[in-house]
């Protein structure tokens, strides 16, 4: 009788412990009992005979936008340092590019020789086909916002402007002799001065390619890194190769007005984005397509997103090449929802460029 007893209390507390956990096994199909907190990510490792799939679940950092946007620094020192940092960083952009052009100011990059000497090839093309033909669709692309702005998609408006880092340094010496090695980053981007426009599309930078080597097995020593690796030094230099080389007139690159950062795929970007329209990529919709969501430079949100991966570009360019392109700021930014039927939720930002 006892036993009896013991065994139906078992029973009883089996079926019990199997009802409590019952909720957390249909929220979380086949997940392991353990989760791990990595860098704002909760992670669910499933079991090995499931082929170790992880499913992740994104907490982007959780900013109190209407703080940061006030004049109480003592309020603003409650805020997570990363909040803080970011709106930091894009008030120094803008200081930066606010700044009078004069002596010391700008890039070390700035004669279009250092190029070819570091190992880049930068060539200017006719758009044609699919990079004009992926401006004038409603997704992918980003006709809208084209339209919104009044610029010609229209292929004679555009030129391509591809530059790759495709030569060790010295040019012909082997990956052992050399002194950086080519890395195959490669930053693709359309112009159209008709409209002052750039619309940054494929790049990738040289420190993303060393890295993926390193991941294929070929480990590039710093000390082999190339340099000159950043977008706005390249692309700057770029614009004053093919100005001397008459693709473009000097006068025409001192009207830009329109930096697009097209289809954004950097998680860093992505995790700031979602922190200030306090909304996960996956979940952006239409209420998220152009016109989008705009912030001016004066609020919290819009240095954030200036300070981001690809924010970075266009406020480095505008610090560092005023010879250039004369004294210019961004003074807002627009981030969209720019995806198609069949692509599913992605960013884009708009940065509107004015003169100082």
């Amino acid at each position: 009788m006892g036993a009896d007893r013991a065994r139906s209390a078992t029973i009883v507390a089996t079926i019990i412990a199997v009802l409590l956990l019952l909720p957390a096994m249909l929220l979380i199909p086949y997940a392991r009992s353990s989760i791990s907190f990595k860098d704002e990510w909760i992670e669910f490792e499933t079991p090995s005979n499931t082929s170790n799939i992880h499913t992740l679940f994104r907490r982007y950092l959780d900013c109190d936008w209407d703080i940061l946007n006030s004049n109480k620094p003592e309020q603003i020192a409650t805020q997570p340092s990363a909040c803080i940092e970011r709106v930091r960083k894009g008030q120094a952009h803008i200081c930066r590019m606010k700044a009078p052009h004069g002596p010391g100011i700008g890039s070390r990059y700035d004669k279009s020789g250092q190029l070819a000497e570091f190992g880049w090839e930068s060539n200017v093309y006719a758009a044609k086909g699919g990079a004009v033909e992926q401006l004038r669709r409603a997704g992918p692309g980003i006709k809208e916002a084209l339209e919104g702005l009044e610029i010609d998609t229209g292929e004679s408006a555009w030129k391509s402007l591809a530059q790759v880092h495709e030569h060790n340094t010295p040019r012909g010496a082997s990956d052992q002799d050399a002194k950086y090695r080519a890395s195959m980053g490669a930053f693709d981007n359309l112009i159209s001065l008709k409209d002052g426009t750039i619309i940054a599309q494929t790049n990738y930078g040289p420190r993303a390619e060393y890295a993926k080597m390193k991941e294929n097995g070929i480990d590039v020593p710093t000390s082999q890194w190339v340099p000159l690796w950043q977008l706005s030094d390249v692309l700057g230099l770029g614009l004053i190769k093919h100005t001397e080389g008459d693709a473009w007139k000097t006068t025409q690159l001192r009207n830009l007005k329109h930096f697009i950062q097209h289809a954004i795929d950097n998680p860093e970007t992505s995790e700031v984005l979602e922190s200030i329209l306090k909304k996960n990529k996956a979940d952006l919709g239409d209420e998220d397509k152009w016109p989008g969501h705009t912030f001016s430079m004066d609020t919290a949100q819009g240095k954030a997103a200036l300070a981001t991966p690809n924010g970075n570009g266009i406020g480095w360019i505008l610090a560092d090449h005023k010879a250039l392109l004369g004294v210019r700021t961004v003074d807002r930014v627009t981030i969209f929802n720019c995806g198609g039927q069949f692509t599913g939720p992605v960013w884009c930002m708009y940065f509107h460029v004015i003169a100082v």
